[in-house]
């Protein structure tokens, strides 16, 4: 039934197929560097095991590289700003070249989250959906979810903050998350209504207000998601509830999220 839609809709969009590269009845293939099967979508081994055999960064450049394959799996990685932060500041050019502690760990653990072969869902329209967003100092995360019996990733999303972000106030920073998340995802989220869920409570009262009641830049960011139909939720206690609601398979986001909030006080 599937297979006579795509047909369906190819034909009545006058595009053509080339019978020779349509792959018909597997269990999975590859496609634009990624795995796709029934279970859902995964990075292909080989790119994983090119990263995975990466020889220690000897200069920027090399980090510079690393940086660019990471960069292509991000939508696999859970809170990936965060976690290369250390190596994204050590391309700077004001920063001298100094492999340190920091850059190891940070160098390992982004190898070890690609070598656990993450899984994310497909996108069904049909599902509910939801997102789950969060600031930290210096970085915006977010996960795009839907209920798959428990809810399961569909993607994930993180950004560095510009310098001048970083001095927003944590109200700021956390409606700017959202605001990222919603335009991040909004193939997936506009024109029908999302759950968003925040663990900044004053954020609640302040989708409440009056729009000219509010300070003008976060008046600009409430402008940006009038365009999506938002119930923000608070979730108490930082992400612990989340947790319960959650398959394994994003357990390392909750856990990342949870550091942050005990760390950073969020």
């Amino acid at each position: 039934m599937r297979l006579r839609n795509v047909l369906e809709a190819t034909r009545n969009a006058n595009l053509k197929l080339n019978k020779e590269k349509c792959q018909l009845g597997v269990k999975e293939l590859t496609f634009v560097g990624d795995i796709l099967s029934s279970e859902g979508i995964r990075p292909d081994p080989r790119k994983v095991s090119a990263i995975e055999n990466m020889p220690r960064p000897q200069c920027k450049k090399d980090v510079q590289r690393f940086n660019g394959m990471i960069n292509y799996m991000g939508k696999f990685i859970p809170n990936l700003s965060e976690k290369m932060a250390p190596l994204r500041q050590l391309t700077e050019k004001k920063i001298e070249w100094e492999w340190n502690h920091e850059h190891e760990k940070s160098w390992c653990d982004l190898k070890k989250l690609l070598t656990e072969e993450p899984v994310l869902k497909f996108y069904d329209p049909v599902r509910p959906i939801k997102i789950s967003s969060d600031a930290s100092q210096s970085g915006l995360g977010a996960v795009l979810m839907q209920k798959y019996g428990d809810w399961q990733p569909v993607a994930y999303a993180s950004r560095s903050m510009t310098d001048a972000e970083t001095r927003y106030a944590q109200i700021e920073k956390e409606l700017l998350s959202i605001t990222y998340a919603c335009e991040r995802f909004h193939q997936f989220v506009s024109g029908q209504a999302i759950s968003v869920e925040t663990d900044h409570k004053p954020l609640i009262a302040l989708f409440q207000k009056p729009l000219n009641d509010c300070p003008l830049r976060i008046q600009r960011m409430m402008i940006r998601l009038q365009r999506y139909t938002l119930n923000v939720m608070y979730i108490p206690d930082g992400w612990p509830n989340c947790k319960q609601d959650s398959l394994p398979v994003i357990q390392e986001y909750w856990n990342c999220r949870a550091e942050l909030s005990v760390v950073e006080g969020i």
